[in-house]
């Protein structure tokens, strides 16, 4: 299967010199957990997540009105293209460690974005059909009752 079937597609992003303030409004007001942080060509150049926000700034005591995303996103994405396979994508999670990746076209502008929680829900649906098969493909039970 390739990334392209299993990806969000409107993607919430975020400029580099913007607030972490304005980050995690905007990550409260669209009910995610992170943001493709992208150049003026829509490049990804890092993602900033909530968890960034508490332990890099909050925890850290630093103002939120103060510092930018660029100071507490994570730099520099993995990025993976609509036509990779998702045993390639999984291979990306476990070496970088990672659980979200941008996906990106020919130019390197960002397309989608595509996170554990997509991959372990493709997986569960193809789990479910698989069931299914077997299922209708397995002989009738015996009926204990009868023997």
């Amino acid at each position: 299967m390739t990334i392209h079937s299993m990806g969000t597609l409107q993607v919430d992003t975020i400029s580099p010199e913007e607030t972490v303030q304005i980050a995690a409004a905007r990550m409260r007001d669209h009910l995610v957990g992170c943001l493709v942080v992208v150049d003026e060509a829509q490049r990804p150049v890092g993602i900033v997540t909530d968890r960034d926000l508490a332990t890099r700034v909050v925890a850290a005591g630093l103002d939120p009105t103060e510092v930018l995303v660029a100071d507490a996103m994570t730099a520099a994405p993995q990025c993976v293209r609509p036509c990779d396979r998702d045993d390639e994508l999984l291979r990306l999670m476990q070496s970088v460690p990672c659980r979200r990746a941008p996906v990106v076209d020919e130019q390197g502008r960002l397309v989608a974005l595509v996170t554990l929680d997509d991959v372990v829900s493709v997986m569960g649906r193809r789990l479910s059909q698989i069931g299914s098969l077997v299922h209708r493909e397995s002989p009738a039970e015996l009926d204990t009752a009868e023997v």
